[in-house]
């Protein structure tokens, strides 16, 4: 790799015009471990993409490098500059909606996403789940009415495309199922709620446990969530994906239960502390974009259960 940089390097000092040899250089430097590599390759990239200004591929590599240095103004402006070239990219849309929501900018991130499905008629995977993107940053900015229209709209889509045959489509519409259903419990809308859960299974999300548990009133239903917890401990230490993950299920465990427990379920609440606990420590170890921004959530509702149960 040295021997690499050392050639691109004077393709360079030959050639300081072509956009290429930055390029590679700078993928060979993302490719080293070494400290400041990463740095280093958006720097060329940056590059790169200026020699190229209206080749997209060239800023989504830019946003991709700077998402990982937490440069999170260059990667807002490299998305911006990738939607103007191809306003239909639906991925680039996400990232920066990610972001967006990553810098607290909620209400920012819900009219991007509303703006962009605005100009969208198609029902594709991609639409579909940028509905659930909507959803999700519209219940940030409580903004709980647009919300509800953007799942309803999901859901809709998600099952027409399971109706020609996309599996894959079964996830997005059972999401947005569960998102809709949070939203109508939030409203006390019961039988709303249970009626987009629909039958229980024994092999369903926890979250949907979880809700379905809070619908009917019923500490039972959330006899899984001590061993699962168990289970989220074990999982912090087998690698940054496991632990996200762990992270992630955990924080809508705490989240649902946070407004929905009663005074009885002491043992669930006093698990959930503890994994909710676990979990803020570990997570400062995981070197992710957006580590502060959950382990703010989990601090939070860690304190909110606190304050209510103990």
């Amino acid at each position: 790799r040295d021997r690499a940089i050392q050639l691109f390097g004077e393709v360079v000092r030959r050639a300081p015009d072509h956009p290429d040899a930055y390029a590679t250089l700078s993928e060979v430097f993302e490719a080293r471990s070494d400290e400041g590599d990463l740095e280093k390759a958006l720097q060329l990239a940056l590059v790169a993409a200026h020699l190229q200004t209206e080749d997209p591929e060239g800023w989504r590599r830019v946003a991709i490098l700077a998402l990982d240095s937490n440069d999170d103004s260059t990667a807002k402006d490299a998305l911006d500059r990738v939607l103007r070239m191809d306003p239909s990219d639906c991925a680039a849309l996400g990232d920066l909606a990610q972001l967006l929501g990553r810098m607290g900018k909620h209400a920012e991130a819900a009219d991007r996403c509303d703006s962009f499905l605005s100009q969208r008629d198609d029902v594709t995977p991609e639409v579909t789940s940028l509905y659930l993107v909507l959803a999700e940053h519209c219940s940030q900015s409580e903004r709980y009415d647009e919300a509800k229209k953007a799942l309803k709209r999901a859901l809709d889509d998600a099952q027409r495309l399971v109706s020609n045959g996309d599996v894959d489509a079964r996830e997005t519409k059972e999401r947005a199922a569960v998102e809709l259903a949070r939203l109508k419990l939030r409203e006390n809308d019961i039988d709303g709620a249970r009626q987009l859960l629909g039958e229980a299974s024994a092999n369903e999300p926890l979250d949907v446990s979880v809700l379905r548990g809070c619908c009917d009133r019923d500490a039972s239903k959330w006899a899984p969530l001590i061993p699962h917890l168990r289970r989220v401990s074990t999982e912090i230490g087998a690698g940054n994906e496991a632990s996200c993950r762990a992270h992630e299920r955990l924080a809508v465990l705490v989240e649902c239960c946070s407004s929905c427990a009663g005074d009885d379920q002491e043992d669930v609440v006093r698990a959930l502390l503890d994994g909710a606990a676990r979990c803020a420590a570990a997570r400062g170890s995981l070197k992710r974009p957006d580590a502060a921004l959950w382990r703010r959530k989990e601090s939070d509702a860690h304190a909110s259960l606190s304050n209510r149960f103990l």
